[in-house]
């Protein structure tokens, strides 16, 4: 919830924005590299960063790549190695330095912060938290009773952060 005392709303995307990279592409190298996927899902992966790069269709996209890594995944483990990757990564060298500096800059003024990604929330909540940032919206998964990732249930898109 909104403070009342806050006036100010600065929301940051995350990928290109606050980060000079892709969260979910970092997160995948890392979790490609402790097994979670399998080293056999680069090449689709790649093909799939490459037709979306040349055609644009960020839905379609995300549901191929979600379809490919994430069906049937279990959201914990997901989570643990979402929270083992941003306290081990060298955020540093990551952070695109004037837009932090905004945010840096907004938080001292006591406005209200956010952050927008089309990013899974599991790893969009952790960098949030590590930034200190106050609200964050990124995309989610629908799990099963097992807690498995069955679909996607919202996706953050240039039309929602714009609507929001």
């Amino acid at each position: 919830m909104i403070n009342e005392k806050r006036e100010e709303l600065f929301a940051f995307d995350l990928d290109g924005t606050l980060l000079k990279s892709n969260i979910s592409i970092l997160f995948y190298k890392y979790a490609i590299k402790r097994f979670l996927f399998p080293w056999s899902s680069l090449f689709s992966c790649f093909f799939l960063y490459c037709n979306y790069k040349v055609f644009f269709n960020l839905p379609s996209f995300h549901y191929k790549v979600f379809k490919k890594i994430f069906f049937n995944k279990s959201l914990i483990e997901l989570s643990e190695i979402a929270s083992s990757f941003i306290k081990k990564h060298n955020w540093k060298k990551e952070v695109y330095w004037p837009a932090y500096e905004k945010l840096k800059y907004a938080q001292n003024k006591g406005a209200y912060t956010a952050i927008f990604s089309s990013s899974p929330d599991f790893l969009v909540k952790r960098i949030a938290s590590l930034f200190g940032v106050n609200f964050f919206l990124a995309s989610s998964y629908v799990c099963n009773e097992e807690g498995k990732c069955m679909r996607i249930f919202s996706l953050v898109d240039g039309c929602l952060k714009k609507k929001v």
